[in-house]
């Protein structure tokens, strides 16, 4: 059974560094990060295999969707 607490402890430096791919800033990285870990602990719905290399990956995802809503929100206020 997937443990999303347990899941978050053992594998916060992985998703970290997964983050800070993406957001090339340790402030933001650490925004995203907080982003994802709400995602997983309120509403996280993964229906694969229970191991660490799927999770991670299905993580990914979700952690391109906060980057693409980051830069759709800031290229809004820029325009305005």
């Amino acid at each position: 059974m997937f443990n999303p607490e347990q899941y978050i402890i053992e594998n916060r430096n992985h998703l970290y560094k997964q983050a800070y791919k993406l957001a090339k800033r340790k402030e933001l990285a650490e925004d995203f990060l907080s982003q994802l870990v709400i995602i997983i602990l309120t509403n996280f719905k993964y229906k694969g295999d229970n191991n660490t290399k799927s999770i991670n990956t299905y993580c990914w995802g979700i952690l391109l969707n906060i980057r693409r809503d980051y830069d759709s929100y800031n290229r809004k206020w820029i325009t305005e």
